[in-house]
C-alpha cells in the first residue's frame, strides 16, 4: 500500500475569554480549513525519483512492470515516466495513485504516445482511469484514451482527433457528478476546450478513489500530472438561450454564458448591420457596444440588453473575445427592427 504522508500538527493555546479569544478561534479555523483545502490537490513532475527507478512511494504499481522514470524526454526538465504496454499481447502498464480531493475535481496531464503497430487484445495507448483500488482488477471509469491510430477518443465516442505519435500533448478532463444519477466530465486539449461528455453513473461511482495511469500497448510517456479540486475547464462561451427581442422600445437581450478558463477578462462587442437600408444599395454597419467583460469562476449568465434604432429589416452580430481564444463565440440575430419581431 502507498506511504501515508506525513503531516505535523500544531496545537494552539487560546488564552483569555470574549471577543478576541472567539476572533483568534474563528482565524484558526479559517486557516485550517485552507490549508485542509490545499492539501487535497497535488501534481507530479516525476523529477524527484531515481533515474531508472519507479516512481514510489507516491504510486503504486499493477499490470507488468514495464514501469521507468526516465530522461530521455519530458515536458518539464529533468524526468518523466515512461510506460510500457505489451506490443501484441494483453499485459499493460498501470501504476496509480490515490485522488486526495472529492468531486468535483479536475486532472491534467501531458501525454506522449509511441508509434509502434498495436495488435494486441486491447490495442490502445494511453488510457488514464478512475478506480475504486490500485490494481487493474478493480472497477473503474475509463477516462478517456488514445487509440492505435492516435485518436483521442472520450466516453461514447468512436472517433477523435488525431496527433502525431511522440508528441506531447496536454489534456484536461473536469470530473463531477452532476445529480444522483450522472456524471459529467468537461475536457481540453492543450489548453482549448474540446467536448463536454454527461453520463450514467456506475454502482461504484462513489468509491472511484484512484488516479491510474496506462499504457495500454506500446509506449507511453506522462508528465506533469495534477489533480486539483473544482470543476475548471468550461467552454469559453455559449449562448445560453435565444436572443429576445422587445418591440414595444425595440430592445435586443442577449445571454452568454462564459467559461472561467478564458482568462480575466473577455471582449464582449456587438454590430448593427443593414442589408441595403432605405434602398440606397448600400450595406452598412453601425457599432451598438464593445467593452470588457469580467469573469467569474464558477462561469456565469451575462446579460446584454440593447436599444435598435427603427431603420427596417437587419441583423445583430455579438462576439465575445480573447486574445488566447481570438472569437470564442458568437451570435446572429436576424431582426426586422421597428416593426416586426425576431425573424426565424
Amino acid at each position: 500500500m502507498n506511504n501515508p504522508r506525513q503531516h505535523r500538527s500544531w496545537i494552539l493555546g487560546i488564552h483569555g475569554r470574549g471577543a478576541g479569544a472567539t476572533l483568534a478561534i474563528m482565524l484558526l479555523a479559517a486557516l485550517l480549513a485552507t490549508g485542509s483545502a490545499k492539501a487535497q490537490s497535488w501534481s507530479d513532475n516525476f523529477d524527484s525519483y531515481p533515474l531508472g527507478g519507479f516512481p514510489s512511494p507516491n504510486w503504486q504499481p499493477s499490470g507488468n512492470n514495464g514501469t521507468t522514470i526516465v530522461n530521455s524526454t519530458y515536458v518539464s526538465p529533468p524526468q518523466s515516466v515512461q510506460m510500457y504496454g505489451v506490443v501484441g499481447g494483453c499485459w499493460a502498464a498501470l501504476i496509480h495513485r490515490q485522488l486526495e480531493v472529492k468531486p468535483p475535481f479536475t486532472i491534467q496531464m501531458y501525454v506522449r504516445n509511441g508509434d509502434e503497430p498495436l495488435s494486441g487484445c486491447h490495442p490502445s495507448r494511453a488510457a488514464p482511469q478512475l478506480q475504486t483500488g490500485p490494481s487493474w482488477t478493480y472497477p473503474n471509469r475509463v477516462l478517456w484514451d488514445f487509440n492505435a491510430n492516435g485518436e483521442f477518443i472520450i466516453p461514447g465516442a468512436n472517433t477523435g482527433p488525431s496527433f502525431p505519435a511522440l508528441t506531447w500533448v496536454k489534456v484536461g478532463v473536469s470530473y463531477e457528478l452532476s445529480d444522483a444519477t450522472h456524471v459529467r466530465m468537461n475536457y481540453s486539449l492543450n489548453g482549448q476546450f474540446y467536448k463536454s461528455v454527461t453520463t450514467t453513473q456506475d454502482s461504484y461511482e462513489s468509491q472511484l478513489a484512484w488516479l491510474s495511469l496506462q499504457a495500454g500497448e506500446g509506449t507511453v510517456w506522462y508528465d506533469n500530472v495534477s489533480v486539483t479540486a473544482g470543476f475548471l475547464i468550461n467552454p469559453p462561451c455559449t449562448l445560453t438561450d435565444s436572443a429576445s427581442y422587445d418591440t414595444t422600445d425595440s430592445t435586443l437581450t442577449m445571454n452568454f454564458t462564459v467559461g472561467n478558463n478564458m482568462g480575466e477578462t473577455v471582449n464582449w462587442s456587438g454590430w448593427l448591420t443593414y442589408a441595403d437600408p432605405q434602398g440606397s444599395d448600400v450595406d452598412t454597419v453601425q457599432n451598438l457596444f464593445s467593452g470588457s467583460l469580467g469573469i467569474t469562476n464558477p462561469p456565469q449568465v451575462k446579460t446584454k440588453t440593447i436599444s435598435l434604432p427603427a431603420e427596417g429589416k437587419g441583423g445583430v452580430l455579438s462576439t465575445i473575445s480573447t486574445a488566447k481564444h481570438g472569437i470564442a463565440c458568437s451570435s446572429w440575430v436576424q431582426v426586422n427592427t421597428g416593426t416586426d419581431p425576431l425573424s426565424p
